[in-house]
């Protein structure tokens, strides 16, 4: 699977066109969670720690390299785990890519409004 960085960030590319990638577009499209309270009532120590580390990264790095980041969700959630999505909007190409950040990969699919 091809890999871009990004800022700190290392992603793997998903082909927009494949049923994972479309869960995830769905995802990010219906979700209107931004912050833990929202999904738990009691999250752990551990949970906090990863989500502000995205969320710290993300509000640092704005404006990376030729990317706008914007809309930070939490797009899923259970009792173990959560998914992050944000939008990347590339200032070269206006393409807006979605970025997702799991507990075991981080994807990018690009230009998913086309």
């Amino acid at each position: 699977m091809k890999k871009i960085k990004i800022g700190k960030v290392t992603y793997q590319l998903l082909e927009k066109n494949t049923k994972k990638a479309q869960n995830y577009i769905s995802n990010f499209n219906h979700s209107d969670t931004m912050f833990l309270w929202e999904c738990y009532n009691h999250y752990s120590i551990a949970k906090q720690q990863i989500f502000d580390y995205y969320f710290e990264e993300w509000e640092k790095n704005n404006n990376i390299e030729n990317y706008r980041l914007n809309k930070f969700k939490i797009i899923t959630y259970n009792t173990f785990i959560f998914t992050i999505g944000y939008l990347l909007k590339d200032s070269v190409t206006n393409q807006i890519h979605l970025a997702i950040i799991t507990p075991n990969y981080n994807y990018l699919i690009e230009n998913i409004y086309s």
